[in-house]
């Protein structure tokens, strides 16, 4: 009875575990059959020369498995540490450029002002200068063809 039970479940397993094809075991004479065919020869009870799991080679593969696994996470964090090397460098470079790109802005400003600022300080250094230029702004609004009347100061035309 155990027997029965042990083949039964047995072939639920490997029937849930076996890959999808056509014609995929659905009942437990399929799962039987497909157990019979691909196992029973090394696995069945009448198998000629029943073959058992090496202890040491499954051992010797999962410790491989385990250490590619590590080796795996170990390239996958060098790969992190790298990118963030370089989202830090490229960060860096594009501050630098923008603190050029300020003083050469800076710089510009300052050439644009530049005139305005000497005139400025030459007329509060020198006022005189500065009613020279008014008079002579006066002077070239007048054209040839304008009339002028000279009047004394303090009389109305």
């Amino acid at each position: 009875m155990k027997w029965i039970f042990r083949r039964w479940l047995s072939a639920l397993i490997v029937a849930a575990c076996l890959p999808r094809w056509n014609g995929f075991a659905e009942t437990t004479t399929e799962a039987q059959r497909v157990l019979q065919q691909y196992c029973a020869e090394c696995h069945g009870r009448d198998a000629k020369k029943p073959r058992k799991i090496n202890k040491k080679a499954y051992l010797d593969a999962k410790t491989t498995l385990a250490e590619l696994s590590t080796q795996q996470l170990e390239a996958e964090k060098k790969v992190i540490e790298a990118q963030k090397a370089n989202d830090l460098l490229s960060a860096q470079k594009d501050l630098e450029i923008n603190k050029a790109k300020a003083a050469a802005a800076s710089e510009k400003a300052n050439a644009d002002l530049a005139k305005e600022l000497a005139l400025a300080t030459l007329y509060t250094t020198y006022p005189n200068y500065y009613q020279l230029q008014v008079m002579l702004a006066n002077a070239s609004a007048i054209k040839d063809t304008d009339k002028l009347i000279y009047l004394p100061v303090g009389t109305v035309p």
